[in-house]
């Protein structure tokens, strides 16, 4: 019988390797951020149902595989806010990608509302059930396109047809360009030097006839793009 001595090439060799794959369990059950799918996004709770997009590695006996297709429902929706009513938020397609954030510990007393900081019940460690949806769906996959940067001012992308909305969700009013409103008003100027008045003892004649602009409408001044509510 070999008898295999700890300063023997092949103990190393094989000592070395089970430290190397106890490592990768143990860092594989940790999960920090992940990109995912998004599968549906229901407004009215701000929350996500999504689909990582990478699967999870499994450990089994004869090596590790990968999991079946993972869907996660009721995933908040950490959006733009401070809590004090100021949000920023818009619609989440299905088939964006977004980070999903995967918290190192229990939330949910956190979440339920509870004074903080608080002691979590359960003790678990970088679980899904813990993951938050990071809206940020501008990635490699899916650049920013030139025209939503700049190198003077912020920017605020839309897709065409769409309005941003100022001050709640159901915002109707629109703004006057002022351009346009401008325009509007210095055609009215031009008419109004152009009117010439009776003077007293002159010889009555027809008043010359003056062509007006033509009368603005609301279209004609205001934008589509941003509407805002009636304060």
């Amino acid at each position: 019988m070999t008898v295999i001595q700890p300063t023997d090439t092949t103990y190393r060799a094989r000592l070395a390797d089970a430290i190397r794959e106890g490592a990768q369990a143990s860092t594989g059950r940790v999960r920090v951020c992940v990109d995912a799918e998004i599968v549906s996004y229901d407004s009215s709770t701000t929350t996500a149902r999504v689909r990582p997009c990478v699967r999870e590695l499994v450990r089994i006996v004869d090596g590790l595989v990968y999991a079946d297709e993972l869907e996660i429902p009721g995933v908040p929706v950490r959006w733009p806010g401070d809590g004090s009513g100021v949000a920023i938020t818009w619609p989440l397609p299905v088939g964006a990608i977004v980070p999903l954030l995967i918290r190192d510990r229990s939330h949910d007393e956190v979440d339920d509302g509870a004074v903080v900081p608080t002691q979590p019940a359960s003790q678990r460690r970088w679980d899904l059930s813990d993951a938050e949806v990071l809206p940020l769906a501008w990635s490699a996959r899916d650049p920013l396109p030139s025209s939503a940067s700049s190198t003077t001012a912020p920017v605020v992308l839309l897709p065409a047809g769409q309005a941003l909305l100022v001050g709640e969700a159901t915002a109707a009013r629109a703004l006057s360009l002022a351009t346009e409103t401008a325009a509007k008003l210095a055609a009215i100027e031009g008419v109004l030097n152009s009117l010439v008045l009776p003077v007293s003892g002159a010889t009555a004649g027809p008043p010359a006839v003056i062509p007006f602009p033509t009368p603005t409408t609301a279209a004609d001044i205001q934008t589509a793009r941003i509407k805002v509510d009636t304060q």
